[in-house]
């Protein structure tokens, strides 16, 4: 069982909670709250949140380093031609070739990543306490993640290579739309088929806590003109025949393909943080004009520095936060709390 929440979930409870409000005075002032809330965290608590969140940051690079690694072996070493012409030749040389080569390279990079995955993703969570899993557990549910994925991306795979083949000039148009619709589909059937392969879901029995879950979700209605190209072809002309890739509708060349995707992923981090950051924010601000519990949103904010750094500095925020800090969001509450106090 993991220990760490979601930070939805969480929010979202905890905005139910009646919580013990601060002083409630005319020269309420929500940076001297905020700051009271976040010095309530003991010193050794904030060290080992710190230390964790930002050894993230570490793991940003190396994860791309090691990527950019297995790519290169897959490359140099021919593997990836290897699988090109083993897919082939039990699927042939259209869709199912390619989703065959997906899955194979899905594998392949799971094997050489292995490694820094249970350093990542074992080791790591248990030095800080956020899991409790047996090894065995917690790779059992890192295999039934590679099934999933093998079976998803290879089909997808399969789907890109097959768009760049009917439409080599504008495979990137066809691509993108491929993406929005795997994507729609993981989101409709990843809660109810995938999801539950890794939880355990039960119903909420009947009570306060349920009651107000479903009173609040009734009353608020619940129920291009640029385009850049990747540096594929200009790869691929100074090493590709070395690499037995011939082209971009060449499958063996996905190695490639995913490593200049994981680099531009990297250096476009910090405006897909902000963005989805922004979206945070709006959502936070609706649970708190839904719920009208500051304090209670407060609380739970500063519960989620288990794993997340509450206090890190505005360039911080902006280049490695997905979702507000600590600090954001009780300001954000405290500053709701100040406009409320006469209502």
């Amino acid at each position: 069982m993991r220990l760490r929440w979601g930070s939805g979930v969480v929010l979202a409870c905890g905005l139910l909670l009646a919580l013990p409000a601060l002083a409630e005075t005319k020269a309420f002032d929500p940076v001297a709250a905020t700051d009271a809330y976040l010095a309530s965290v003991p010193a050794d608590a904030k060290a080992k949140s710190d230390a964790y969140f930002e050894g993230g940051y570490w793991l940003q690079l190396w994860n791309l380093l090691y990527g950019l690694a297995v790519a290169w072996v897959l490359l140099r070493f021919g593997l990836a031609t290897r699988m090109r012409a083993l897919a082939q030749r039990v699927a042939g040389r259209g869709f199912f070739g390619s989703a065959l080569l997906g899955a194979l390279y899905l594998l392949a990079v799971a094997v050489l990543s292995f490694p820094l995955t249970v350093y990542e993703g074992f080791i790591r969570e248990h030095q800080y306490d956020l899991s409790n899993q047996t090894f065995g557990g917690w790779f059992g549910e890192l295999m039934i993640g590679l099934v999933v994925n093998v079976l998803i991306i290879g089909l997808a795979i399969g789907a890109l290579y097959a768009a760049i083949r009917a439409a080599p000039r504008r495979w990137w148009l066809w691509g993108t739309g491929l993406g929005v619709v795997f994507l729609v589909i993981g989101l409709l059937i990843g809660p109810v088929f995938i999801s539950p392969l890794f939880n355990d879901y039960k119903p909420l029995e009947p009570g306060p806590v349920r009651d107000q879950v479903l009173s609040m979700a009734r009353a608020n209605g619940v129920p291009a003109h640029d385009v850049l190209t990747w540096a594929f072809p200009r790869v691929l002309a100074h090493w590709g025949a070395g690499w037995g890739v011939e082209d971009l509708q060449d499958p063996a060349g996905l190695p490639l393909l995913m490593a200049l995707l994981s680099v531009y992923f990297l250096l476009a981090s910090p405006v897909m943080n902000t963005l989805i950051r922004s979206q945070e924010a709006e959502a936070d601000l609706f649970g708190l004009n839904a719920s009208r519990q500051p304090d209670g949103f407060a609380t739970v904010a500063l519960k989620l520095g288990e794993y997340r750094k509450l206090d890190p500095g505005p360039l911080e925020e902006l280049l490695f936060f997905d979702h507000p800090s600590g600090r954001s969001r009780i300001l954000m509450a405290m500053r709701w709390k100040a406009e409320h106090l006469d209502k």
